[in-house]
């Protein structure tokens, strides 16, 4: 077991280029860099930099006293996954990478439409919530303001969407992944089934609590749920 997580934590870190690049820079330095000399070579920004070292601890560490960064054991193992990776390719395998590549990026579009339009479905019934909240239940106690701040974040959050998913869209796989592993993974803590269903019915339910429609809110849940496995 312990094998395969090293095998994992190498295989993660490996999967992103700007950290590959990082560790091929420390690699190429038998006494160190400063973090202003990472920073310059690789061209990124401070916070993507401090993200991406944050990212490989375990496989740099940093030397206090000098203020420099070097590889450790796992990182230099890392680096000689990478080269024996990059000594051993001939031209077919460079084509077939090419066009595993292309398949890749195909299917990252395919899946960031189709949950760029499931968020557009979701998102929507925000207004209509409202709507409903506004004009059918007076008592309700919802304001234009409310109304209004509704709308707005609801294209707000479209618009930043369809904006990430053009500019970005790997980085927005990442954090679908994510978040699909965080929140909505198959079994909770402790082995618990139907985590999807609770957390979200949870949501519901306070969201419906805050208009004072807990029951309503509650069902909006479930059905986020069920449109979820579509």
């Amino acid at each position: 077991m312990e094998r395969k997580n090293a095998e994992d934590t190498i295989i993660k870190v490996l999967n992103h280029e700007e950290r590959r690049e990082i560790l091929r820079i420390l690699n190429a330095s038998l006494e160190g860099l400063k973090y202003s000399s990472i920073l310059g070579e690789t061209g990124l920004s401070t916070s993507k930099l401090n993200y991406q070292l944050k990212e490989l601890e375990g496989f740099i560490e940093k030397d206090e006293e000098r203020r420099e960064y070097h590889l450790t054991s796992l990182g230099r193992k890392a680096v000689m996954v990478l080269n024996n990776i990059g000594e051993n390719l001939d031209p077919e395998d460079l084509q077939l990478t090419n066009a595993t590549e292309s398949r890749r990026r195909n299917f990252i579009r395919k899946y960031l439409n189709g949950f760029f339009y499931f968020l557009m479905i979701t998102l929507g019934i925000g207004p209509i919530v409202g709507i409903y909240f506004f004009f059918a239940d007076p008592t309700s106690g919802m304001t234009p303001l409310h109304f209004g701040l509704i709308i707005a974040f609801c294209i707000g959050s479209i618009l930043l969407l369809n904006r990430a998913r053009g500019n970005s869209p790997e980085y927005l796989l990442s954090f679908i992944d994510w978040l699909d592993w965080k929140f909505f993974s198959s079994y909770g803590p402790n082995g618990f089934k139907g985590k999807k269903t609770f957390v979200l019915s949870v949501l519901g339910f306070i969201l419906g609590a805050l208009f004072d429609k807990a029951g309503f809110g509650l069902i909006i849940g479930l059905f986020l749920r069920a449109a979820m496995e579509l």
